[in-house]
Order: C-alpha cells, then structure tokens, then sequence
C-alpha cells in the first residue's frame, strides 16, 4: 500500500451505467503503466455519485481484473457510522486489499467520534483502513496526534492519506510521530500529486494522484525516491499544465476521463452530475497540451516521459 496508487476514473456507459469493460481496460492499463496499486471510488473516481451495489460491483471487477498484480484499496467513506462499516466489510469480501475513508461531513463527528467511526471501519473490514484527511471537503479536523493515537492503539489504521491545504508539514510531522509510535503505518500524499516531491522529502510513502499520465508520475515517484531530486522536478515541471489543468474542482473527473478516452482506454467521458460540462476554451487546451507533451505516445507506450 505504498508507492504510485492511483484513483481509477469510474467509468460509465452512453446512458451513466457502471461500464464493466472499460474498468477491466483501465486497470490493466495502469497496472502495465507500473503503478504498485489502484484505489476504486475515491473522490477523483466519483465514490460520491455510486450506488452501494456499483461500489460493491466496481470493486469485484477491479480485485479480479488486477490478478493480484496490484493493490486494491477501496473508497468506503460514508456520513454514518455504521453505513461506512457496512461497505467496508463488503469491500474486504469483495477482496480489496484496503480501504479508504473520508470522514462525515453531515454530521461533522468530535474526536471521540471520529475514532469510533474509524475503530468501526476497522473491526467490520478486518483489512487495513486508511484516513483520508480532507477537511477542505468535510470540514473536520485531524491533528497529528489524533492520528498517531489511532495508529497506535488501533493497528488496522495504518495508512494516512493527507490532503490538507499544507499537506507538507504535516506529512514530515505525522511520518516523523509515527516511526517512534506505529512504524508499520504509513504516511501518503494525494491532492493531484502537486507538492509531490515535497512529501517525499518530508516522508511521504506514497502518492494517489487521479489514473492521468501514470507513466510520469512513476517517473517523478521514482525518482524524488532515489534522491535524483533535479530528475524528479525536471520531469515534474514538463508535465504540470496536465495536472493543474486537471485539477480543478468539480471538473476534473470530466477532463481526467477525456484523456483517457482520447487515448482509447474508456469508451466514453460519462461523468454524473452534477458534475459541470467541459467548457471548449478548457478542452481545447487540455488537447492541444497533451499532443504538445507526446502524452498519447506516452500512454501508449510508445515513448517515455523526458525530462525538462
């Protein structure tokens, strides 16, 4: 559960049904693309707009299409406690490796509440659990020490997803906290990969970037991870307009599916709302960069990514 775990775009049929075959395609191409595993429904893949059954569906399909080549984590987070310990038990019999989970955001839960919810995640699933910290969407909280207090004292809360708007300085104090008090649990970045080689240098032991150009973000992963830190910002610098175009709110499943569409993986760029429609200023540039970038070569694998 460590290294490049991307979000799988979900994809969807002409008429937004759950599209079987186009999922089976994506998690071949990102396990061929080299990433060390792929995580279903998370807010990148549309977990928010799922039936139970599509998620508990999306997940068999994912588990028997990755053949055990990669990691399966799935996305379980729910706004109670107990719906969330539900999918998560069926999420493990499916055979998801893990799972994820955001905190509620209707009822925005205390301290308290946040270890019973996660401590409830962990004895359904019985597999590990990680935290998903994005308080800019769910308007909770999550201090350190909260965190390494669940690490130590609930040991399937291993692995910590941190999406905070400073992701950095946590990512260096968490990792540091928990080398002393839970050193089998893990610290990750997500939020696109932006400050990517930042959390690296902080601790970072992963990165869950949406299932856009795998092939660099290995690259850049591997990399910062080696130490060639001007490599890793080379490599980083050439391919961000993908990402900050990507990267925007509301938007950027839409714009995620529309490259791999473009390039053959998924069959269409279904996005359920209410997600907004791509204006033509935006996807007009989000082409015209990936041909400027060789991005379809690239995911071809007919070409690798160049530095600078």
């Amino acid at each position: 559960m460590r290294g490049l775990v991307p979000i799988v775009a979900t994809p969807f049929d002409e008429r937004g049904r759950l599209d079987e075959e186009s999922l089976r395609a994506e998690i071949d191409y990102l396990a061929n693309a080299g990433v060390d595993g792929v995580t279903m429904f998370g807010v990148a893949g549309e977990g928010y707009a799922v039936t139970d059954e599509e998620r508990e569906r999306g997940v068999r399909v994912a588990v028997e299409q990755a053949r055990g080549r990669v990691a399966v984590i799935a996305g379980t987070g729910h706004t109670g406690t107990e719906v969330a310990a539900h999918l998560s038990a069926r999420a493990a019999d499916a055979g998801a490796d893990a799972v994820m989970i955001i905190m509620p955001y209707f009822i925005r839960p205390d301290a308290a509440g946040v270890r019973a919810y996660c401590a409830a995640v962990a004895e359904a699933a019985g597999v590990a659990v990680m935290v998903q910290d994005q308080p800019h969407t769910t308007g909770v909280t999550l201090p350190v020490t909260q965190l390494v207090d669940m690490a130590r004292d609930l040991p399937l809360v291993s692995l910590f997803k941190i999406e905070t708007p400073a992701p950095v300085g946590k990512i260096g104090q968490l990792a540091a906290a928990l080398r002393t008090a839970a050193p089998a649990a893990a610290v990750l970045g997500g939020a696109a990969g932006v400050h990517l080689i930042e959390e690296v240098a902080a601790g970072s032991e992963g990165t869950m970037p949406a299932a856009l150009m795998p092939e660099v973000y290995g690259a850049v992963w591997r990399a910062a991870r080696a130490g060639e830190t001007e490599r890793a910002r080379a490599l980083f610098e050439r391919y961000f307009p993908l990402i900050r175009l990507t990267n925007q709110p509301g938007m950027g499943p839409r714009l995620v599916k529309l490259l791999l569409h473009r390039a053959g993986i998924i069959r269409t760029t279904y996005t359920r709302g209410p997600a907004p429609q791509v204006d033509p200023g935006t996807e007009r540039a989000l082409l015209e960069t990936a041909d400027r970038l060789d991005l379809w070569n690239i995911m071809a694998g007919k070409a690798q990514p160049q530095a600078g």
